[in-house]
């Protein structure tokens, strides 16, 4: 493929491309009207068109990654564009965490949502950080992940 000076540049164009590509990462707000269940994401850039939303659960590792287009709604306000996601039909039995991926007009900007989990007892959405790990992690786990830092 380097054979020639043409191709090594291209090939270095797309390289450069595909490592500029960033995802930033945005922490959700949720809400529930009646059976319907929300995930709001802010994204600060006005400019930007939302082109597709989707929801992601499960583990690529385990062959169980579940995957869902999902409607959403914008609303804008004075820090940005507010994308209001509609996520009532995903499996609310799933053992894995879920987060969405937004993607924009532009191929290098995509946002991503800290990941969040559906709580049964209290029948809303949450977000997953350290204290829900404790919650439903066993006395002799509790220990442990209070102890961890997590990066979400």
């Amino acid at each position: 493929m380097f054979l020639t000076k043409s191709n090594l540049i291209i090939s270095f164009c797309l390289f450069t491309f595909f490592i500029s590509a960033k995802e930033e990462y945005v922490k959700p707000r949720f809400s529930k009207i009646g059976e319907k269940y929300y995930v709001h994401v802010l994204i600060d850039n006005d400019e930007l068109e939302i082109t597709t939303c989707e929801v992601f659960s499960g583990s690529y590792k385990s062959n169980t990654l579940y995957s869902k287009s999902v409607p959403f709604n914008m609303k804008n306000s004075r820090m940005g564009n507010e994308l209001i996601i509609d996520v009532t039909d995903i499996p609310k039995d799933n053992p894995y965490d879920h987060f969405i991926k937004v993607s924009t007009n532009y191929l290098c900007d995509r946002f991503i949502s800290y990941k969040f989990a559906f709580d049964i007892e209290a029948d809303s959405l949450i977000l997953k950080d350290s204290s829900y790990e404790a919650m439903y992690a066993s006395d002799s786990d509790k220990i442990g992940i209070l102890n961890k830092t997590y990066l979400y």
